[in-house]
């Protein structure tokens, strides 16, 4: 049409594959000059629960608060005080402005439920899930987004966040038809200690007192210990793996974030005996008794990965809590994640740390852990703490550095309690929507403050799929720096294609300069720009995600859509 305004259309040719994913860029634009006159204001927020004796505390100010990170003192720059979902925002004693938080995407909910299956048996998984989808009937409301994920033998997103209480109860409902493990590890650690079968290796009382039995019985010990260790690892690793692909995928998502964790008797170290043993070193530079290299590098392992998991937490905004949903047992005495013990004899062959390994995990993301006969009294706390709290903002003096941060914030009035974020990975807004891409395409790939569509369209060709994959966005959502008689912008894309079962097959980025002659785009209102990325793909179905990073401005778009190919 004569007159019309032109579409703005950056294209990437495909790389042909063979059986393989391949994604190619054959002709994206090279970039052409930088930017100049952006100020970057990196903005922190901390939301700390202020209590005492227990019962929240809503009557302070931001004068009533010090903030610290990496132990110097921040300046409050924005205050709001959340109570029963109100957002009172104002630094003083004054009211200010108010708000529903689910209204403000900065305070909307966000809840994911995440059942432990390796750690709890099947009656209290039952009941766990009947309490819990009575809570969510009563109280869930339209407010709050809520995902279920399940982990046993590998993470399942059982349903992907969603304020569709029909479609939450009945993916609660699924979580209890599925199996438990935690009596089938049971067995493998009552196999190990059988006493029986510990007694089988000697003919005699005699042998059993000899030297050389002694010796024997040692090593079954090391074999035995050794043996559980290796099974706890691989429990821990998929617990892990479902814990962060929550976090990593809802890092760049505003809103308030909490996890409610329900699991059972979970066995956080070895026994201490593991690493004080009469069996020599067998590694230079000198023997040393007292010491398992093996058995002090998987609990090295098991410390590291907790604690990763602590900082993908921090870092994405989620608070944790944990449910012991198990009946009330006698646990040992607490070790913590050093496996320091911090009191009382030291745990028997059979009594393991259940308390550790939850308790960290929660109090170390500013939530709560509770070893209870019912998940009732832990889903009100998270439910309430979710709904009040203060929300501290400051103006870091560092970029995005992505770098590890330490959090300090003390309230000055005596006698209260605070919990927050200790600390947080300051990642550029782009290194994180690009962490979201990555995770498992079980959670939809949508959201961003960027209205971004996906279109998708495909044809066959000797036995490959070739599909062109175009993100669309409105033009005036972008940011222009004016030049003289042309405006400039730059953009980066990402591309993400996903099997049927949500694993990633491969993530691609193009940086893409624009530049508009200023009377263009003035004209340009809310006309498309679109980006199309071509490649090929074996025949099958796949989740095709792309997300659009807007640099000057970091704001960000995410979209998916279906390819079926059978």
């Amino acid at each position: 049409m004569k007159g019309s305004m032109p579409r703005f259309v950056v294209q990437t040719l495909a790389v042909a594959a063979v059986a393989v994913l391949a994604l190619g860029a054959a002709n994206a634009t090279a970039q052409e000059g930088s930017f100049s006159g952006i100020v970057e204001v990196n903005t922190i927020n901390v939301d700390v629960i202020v209590t005492h004796k227990g019962k929240p505390v809503t009557n302070l100010t931001a004068d009533d608060f010090a903030i610290y990170e990496d132990g110097a003192p921040q300046k409050i720059t924005n205050f709001a005080k959340v109570v029963d979902g109100i957002v009172h925002f104002g630094m003083g004693s004054e009211a200010g402005e108010t708000i529903e938080d689910a209204k403000d995407l900065r305070f909307r909910r966000h809840v994911a439920l995440v059942f432990d299956l390796n750690f709890i048996e099947k009656p209290w998984l039952a009941r766990a899930v009947k309490t819990i989808i009575a809570y969510v009937r009563e109280n869930g409301g339209k407010d709050v987004d809520w995902s279920v994920v399940a982990i046993g033998a590998e993470p399942v997103v059982v349903v992907p966040f969603t304020a569709d209480l029909d479609r939450v109860v009945d993916g609660l409902n699924a979580v209890r038809s599925l199996p438990t493990y935690r009596l089938s590890h049971a067995i493998d650690v009552d196999v190990l200690h059988d006493p029986l079968g510990t007694s089988l290796v000697y003919r005699s009382l005699s042998e059993r007192m000899s030297p050389d039995q002694a010796e024997q019985q040692a090593a079954f010990a090391h074999y035995r210990e050794r043996s559980l260790t290796n099974r706890s690892v691989q429990v821990y690793m998929v617990l892990a793996r479902g814990l962060v692909d929550i976090f990593r995928n809802m890092t760049n998502a505003p809103g308030k974030k909490s996890c409610l964790l329900v699991t059972g008797n979970m066995t956080l170290n070895p026994r201490m005996s593991i690493l004080a043993n009469s069996t020599p070193q067998t590694y230079p530079p000198s023997s040393q008794r007292g010491f398992d290299p093996q058995l002090a590098s998987a609990n090295a392992f098991i410390n590291e990965l907790w604690q990763a998991v602590i900082r993908f937490a921090n870092t994405a905004g989620f608070r944790l809590y944990a449910v012991n949903a198990m009946t009330l047992e006698e646990p040992s005495d607490y070790l913590d994640a050093s496996n320091r013990n911090v009191g009382g004899p030291l745990p028997s062959a059979n009594n393991f740390d259940w308390e550790s390994l939850p308790r960290m995990l929660a109090e170390q993301t500013g939530g709560r852990y509770m070893n209870t006969n019912t998940v009732a009294p832990a889903i009100e706390a998270m439910d309430h703490e979710i709904r009040t709290y203060y929300s501290l903002a400051f103006q870091a003096q560092h970029s995005h550095d992505n770098k590890y941060h330490k959090i300090k914030v003390k309230v000055k009035r005596k006698g209260l309690k605070v919990r927050y974020r200790p600390g947080l990975y300051d990642f550029d807004p782009e290194v994180l929507l690009a962490q979201q891409m990555a995770s498992p395409a079980q959670f939809d790939k949508v959201g961003g403050n960027l209205p971004l569509v996906v279109k998708v369209d495909t044809k066959h060709k000797g036995g490959q799929l070739q599909v062109a994959a175009t993100a669309i966005t409105p033009l005036n959502q972008l940011t222009f720096i004016p030049g003289g008689q042309e405006e400039r912008g730059e953009v980066t894309v990402f591309l993400a294609v996903y099997d049927a079962k949500g694993n990633i097959l491969d993530l691609k980025r193009h940086d893409q300069s624009l530049k508009i002659p200023s009377k263009a785009l003035s004209k340009a209102g809310d006309y498309p720009f679109t980006y199309t990325m071509k490649f090929n793909l074996p025949e099958g179905s796949y989740t095709v995600a792309m997300a659009l990073f807007d640099k000057p401005s970091g704001n960000s778009g995410l979209a998916n859509a279906r390819v079926i190919a059978p």
